[in-house]
Order: structure tokens, then C-alpha cells, then sequence
């Protein structure tokens, strides 16, 4: 049972260092060498919906600078509820819901993200990494409309 804990307190190391990476890459854009050593498997799989998806840590670096940090100038992730399931030795499951205040490059429109993360961990070498990550979108919106008005999230 205590190695499990110490799992689950290891994957929430993880989840946090992603976020602190993803948001901190429009100050230092070395953030996302250490997003894509630190974070991901080197063949992890990740899934935005309508934005894409990458597989591989070539593609998605490629995803990340042209479709994160393309679409954002700035975003600061705050995580809720994590529902971290541990399966065996090497593998782990994870749900988080997601609130992202952020700001939009193009038209510098300030606004909301929300939605679910659903990991798939695996430890490798005694360290643990993102294997696949799939979000859920509930909302994209202006700052100002709020997420009843008005939804970006393109079906």
C-alpha cells in the first residue's frame, strides 16, 4: 500500500510539472525541452479533440509550438479532483478537470478553457511519464461572455 502512495504522489509530481512547464513556456521557452524529457514518454500519444493530435515527441513538440503556444500567448493551468488509479507495478490512470485562464496570441482576447485530462501513465526506469493524454472539452470562452453566452470549442 505505501508504494502506492508513493505513486500517486509521484504522478501528481508529473501532472503538476506539466502544467508548470506547458505555462511557463511563454517566458522560457526551454520549458518545453523539459515538458518533452521529463513529462512524456517518448512514445506517448496526445489528443486535443478538434485541435489534433501527436504522436511520438517529435510530433508533439510540433503540435505543442503550433498549436499550443501558437493559438496562446498565455495560459496557467489549474488542476481539480485528481482521479489517479495505480494498476500494477508500471502503469497508472489518471482524471483531472482543468480550468485555464488564458489569452489568446491573435487578438490578445482573454478567456477560459476547461475540461477533463484523461492519462495514461507508465513507469519506466522507476520514473513515471505521461503515456497518452486525451482531453475533454466542456468549454472555450471569452473572458468577458463567459462559458453560457459563448463556446469556441469547435464540434
Amino acid at each position: 500500500m505505501f508504494v502506492m502512495l508513493e505513486d500517486v504522489e509521484e504522478i501528481k509530481k508529473l501532472k503538476a510539472k506539466y502544467c508548470y512547464y506547458v505555462d511557463g513556456y511563454y517566458e522560457d521557452s526551454s520549458c518545453l525541452d523539459l515538458l518533452l524529457r521529463e513529462v512524456f514518454a517518448e512514445d506517448a500519444f496526445v489528443d486535443f479533440g478538434p485541435f489534433g493530435s501527436a504522436k511520438g515527441r517529435e510530433e508533439i513538440r510540433n503540435f505543442y509550438v503550433n498549436v499550443v503556444f501558437g493559438v496562446l500567448s498565455f495560459s496557467m493551468h489549474m488542476l481539480l479532483n485528481p482521479l489517479i488509479e495505480i494498476n500494477g507495478e508500471s502503469r497508472a490512470t489518471g482524471k483531472w478537470y482543468f480550468f485555464v485562464p488564458s489569452t489568446m496570441r491573435e487578438n490578445n482576447l482573454a478567456g477560459w478553457l476547461a475540461g477533463i485530462y484523461d492519462d495514461e501513465y507508465e513507469k519506466r526506469n522507476g520514473k513515471w511519464f505521461i503515456k497518452s493524454q486525451r482531453v475533454k472539452w466542456f468549454f472555450g470562452t471569452p473572458y468577458d461572455k463567459g462559458w453560457s453566452r459563448e463556446n469556441m470549442i469547435p464540434k
